[in-house]
């Protein structure tokens, strides 16, 4: 035993040695292992703790330290039912340990249904979908960590399982991982790639890490597939206006804003809305003031069904050019479609 020497994950622990570098000299040392396991546990690594206990539980299965510590770690991430047989496989050695009896009057049985549920299943596919149910139910639940446990092993038990990888990019976003998120969620959509939640989840984390072009084509993929869904509609042209605010027009003049706004009408008509959306805000980056940028971009957001934008965009427009018939004739179009949608 080395007296609970091992505290920190990656750091130098023992002599001036890694906890790896230590292991590799001393493969053999069962409560390393345990307590390596555990800082693991604590560290977030799920499926390196949990391979680091079982480690040390096949080295010296009568441990009290490596017991605790697999029947804590068990039982947090949902084998309830290995914790309770590790502890009476070892009260049938030792059966006047009151210590083993305690730990096991007190272990918990608040998702026995569940184990129940995956016991009645063989294929690990089955465990995994399950697994991701009582994760999302987790989730929803506030209970985060759990939910990240059942999602990190039903990805062990089926690594083709894309909702375990979408819900494990979506639990990373809400902690502020995005780079993380982007990760899982490729993960996801390389495996159920027309899964339209997956699909808008990987769009919205590439537009919020500004990779606006790639989110745009998602987006485009998931609209194609869910015409009427106006939120995403509205996403979509943020999108792309935002693809023109990144562009820089340094140097160039009102004629590349003319060119702009020839290539926006061209691609319209072509059916690239996207292109065509971008276009019109290059026109409009170079030439803010120019009465015509408004007017087309609001006959795009028209032909979008979007009249609230169109109609914010014609009146600057107007503001701009009052005596304008095109103007005019644009915007009393635009607020008849919003009030023919009525309130959204």
């Amino acid at each position: 035993m080395n007296g609970g020497r091992f505290l920190a994950v990656g750091s130098e622990d023992v002599d001036g040695q890694t906890m790896e570098e230590y292991l590799a000299q001393h493969p053999y040392d069962a409560g390393a292992w345990s307590r390596w396991g555990y800082a693991l546990w604590k560290k977030g690594r799920i499926r390196e703790a949990l391979d680091a206990l079982e480690k040390a539980l096949q080295l010296d299965p009568d441990d009290r330290d490596t017991i605790r510590h697999c029947v804590s770690v068990f039982v947090e991430c949902g084998r309830e039912k290995d914790a309770r047989d590790i502890l009476q496989a070892c009260m049938e050695r030792a059966p006047a340990d009151p210590q083993l009896q305690e730990w096991l009057d007190r272990l918990p049985a608040r998702q026995e249904g569940v184990f129940k549920e995956c016991q009645k299943n063989d294929g690990e596919a089955d465990i995994a979908a399950i697994l991701v149910r009582v994760g999302e139910e987790e989730f929803q639940k506030g209970r985060f960590h759990q939910a990240r446990i059942c999602f990190e092993i039903a990805v062990g038990r089926n690594p083709q399982n894309a909702q375990a990888y979408n819900d494990l990019g979506v639990l990373c976003w809400k902690e502020g991982d995005l780079l993380k998120a982007l990760e899982y969620f490729s993960q996801a959509l390389d495996r159920a790639p027309r899964d339209g939640e997956i699909v808008l989840n990987c769009a919205r984390a590439l537009s919020a890490a500004e990779h606006h072009e790639t989110a745009s084509q998602l987006l485009e993929l998931y609209l194609s597939e869910h015409p009427q869904d106006t939120a995403v509609w509205s996403e979509y042209r943020d999108v792309i206006w935002r693809l023109g605010q990144a562009w820089r027009p340094d140097g160039l003049d009102g004629k590349a804003a003319d060119v702009y706004l020839q290539m926006g009408e061209e691609l319209s008509r072509c059916g690239d809305l996207q292109g065509a959306g971008e276009a019109y805000a290059r026109a409009l980056r170079i030439r803010p003031e120019h009465p015509e940028g408004y007017l087309r971009l609001g006959q795009l957001y028209m032909q979008l069904g979007s009249f609230e934008e169109a109609v914010e965009v014609l009146e600057q427009g107007r503001a701009l050019d009052g005596q304008s018939a095109e103007i005019l004739k644009a915007l009393e179009r635009a607020r008849g479609g919003l009030e023919r949608q009525g309130p959204a």
